[in-house]
């Protein structure tokens, strides 16, 4: 997780460096070289296309010249040799090479008729920024590895505290013993008396109540068996009168 956001943060920050200036990015030997490779011609149209600021600027230059060739030609015998345009580069790298981008020397060697120097500019610069990323790349692989190495190291106690516990998985665990049982003997002998004697009771009040309603039936049934008889007894008169009549 850290290595790819490292890397996209060092991608981000070359990124934002694509506006580089020329001492940064381009030495007194690359200068020199490019001396070498101009005629006096080129390097003094080099020199005002780096030392105009604008196209404006340009324009009127431009204009100077064809109105004042005599002083043009002056310009170009003051750089007429390869030396010179070297010198004469190398000051201009000294004094404004902090606060002009490498891209305006590329146009600059378009404008004059130089794409070849231009190409091979780009090409050894993005060499240059290929060298510094895998650089910058290794020496960031470099800082994890450290990084990583000294977390392992703090974290060593930890690891031999899960070395010694390793071994443990393979034991068998069983339940623990339960606890000695805290009652006596004879501490389940008076439920068992209670219940037997709660029975006992419990089926004599319930014979007495049976016997008790049986008797109270029969109570009841006796007087009218009784007054029965005395009724037919006092009927049957009653009963012999109407036949003889």
């Amino acid at each position: 997780m850290l290595v790819p956001t490292g890397l996209i943060l060092l991608l981000l920050a070359l990124g934002g460096r694509c506006e580089d200036t020329v001492a940064a990015n381009v030495g007194r030997h690359t200068i020199g070289r490019i001396a070498e490779l101009l005629s006096p011609s080129e390097c003094h149209r080099l020199q005002g296309q780096l030392a105009r600021p604008d196209e404006v600027l340009q324009e009127l230059e431009q204009l100077s010249e064809q109105n004042n060739p005599i002083g043009s030609s002056r310009r170009r015998r003051s750089a007429r040799s390869a030396r010179e345009c070297s010198e004469a580069l190398q000051g201009w790298l000294e004094t404004a090479g902090e606060v002009t981008t490498w891209d305006r020397l590329a146009g600059g060697l378009d404008e004059i008729g130089r794409p070849d120097i231009a190409r091979e500019l780009g090409k050894v610069l993005n060499q240059d920024r290929s060298l510094e990323l895998r650089r910058n790349v290794l020496e960031y692989g470099r800082s994890v590895q450290h990084l990583t190495s000294s977390l392992l190291l703090q974290g060593g106690g930890h690891g031999g505290t899960r070395a010694r516990r390793a071994p443990l998985r393979g034991l068998r665990f069983g339940r623990r013993p339960p606890p000695p049982y805290g009652r006596s003997l004879l501490g389940w002998l008076v439920p068992l008396v209670s219940g037997i004697l709660g029975g006992f009771v419990a089926s004599i009040l319930f014979t007495v109540a049976a016997v008790f309603s049986c008797r109270w039936v029969q109570s009841s049934a006796e007087p009218e068996a009784r007054v029965a008889p005395e009724l037919e007894q006092l009927l049957e008169p009653a009963g012999g009168e109407y036949e003889s009549k």
